[in-house]
């Protein structure tokens, strides 16, 4: 299974199934980043993930966090959402649609159900999102285990959910979506790894680095957002000039 052990499916599974009960209405809020469901999947399970697996204790190391980070910008710049800043910091960081420091604790870009249903394109774009650091992270040879399951947890729910509506097999929107978001990253290697490295010159996104991020970066197909594609194989995807000309 793409970036789950064995253990981690077992233990998600469960995990989501404890959510699963709730009423639709209210379980749809794992798309809504002020929601209810969105906070249990995101930080109500911290103390159930340290004990189930046993975390090592060891802190990510600043390269690391700059690959987080870097997977992070990449996509949400190829969907559509403008970086305007990136900062890492210690063990952790940030990548953001808006100014923002270390320290900021609002998130961008929240979605809010409508009539009980999430509009499928901001769907796929809140699990790209959500699923693109952990999958930056794996971009590295000698990656570490991150002991903070939040984001792949937040994204299993996210996946699950949509299988459940969709009355697809368990796993279908998980090995759809953490695909598209490895293929963004590939199709942008050197791009991801020009952010990732000045983000760990300078803390901090530059002004060169963010320009680059915003106008150089190759977008996936527009039908990602709307059908089950692989795009790796989608005749939709194309290099923009510039970058085929860098």
């Amino acid at each position: 299974m793409l970036y789950l052990t064995a253990k981690q499916h077992k233990i998600f599974e469960a995990c989501y199934m404890e959510l699963s009960p709730r009423e639709p209405w209210k379980l749809i809020e794992l798309f809504n980043r002020r929601g209810e469901a969105h906070r249990i999947a995101r930080d109500g399970l911290s103390s159930v993930f340290n004990t189930m697996f046993k975390a090592t204790g060891k802190k990510p190391r600043r390269l690391d966090v700059a690959a987080h980070e870097a997977g992070h910008a990449i996509v949400m710049s190829a969907i559509g959402y403008p970086v305007k800043s990136a900062l890492i910091g210690g063990s952790s960081g940030r990548v953001s649609t808006g100014e923002s420091n270390i320290d900021d604790e609002d998130d961008d870009g929240a979605i809010e159900p409508v009539n009980a249903m999430v509009p499928i394109p901001l769907a796929v774009m809140e699990i790209l999102t959500n699923c693109s650091g952990y999958v930056g992270e794996s971009f590295l040879r000698d990656r570490r285990i991150n002991s903070d399951y939040h984001e792949r947890f937040l994204s299993y729910a996210q996946c699950r959910f949509l299988d459940d509506q969709a009355g697809s097999q368990p796993m279908t929107h998980w090995n759809l979506h953490m695909n598209s978001a490895r293929e963004i990253i590939r199709k942008n290697d050197r791009l991801f790894w020009a952010v990732a490295v000045d983000l760990l010159e300078n803390g901090a996104l530059s002004d060169p680095a963010k320009h680059r991020l915003n106008t150089q970066i190759i977008k996936p197909p527009v039908s990602l957002f709307f059908e089950r594609i692989d795009i790796s194989k989608s005749d939709a995807w194309r290099y923009p000039a510039e970058a085929v000309a860098a």
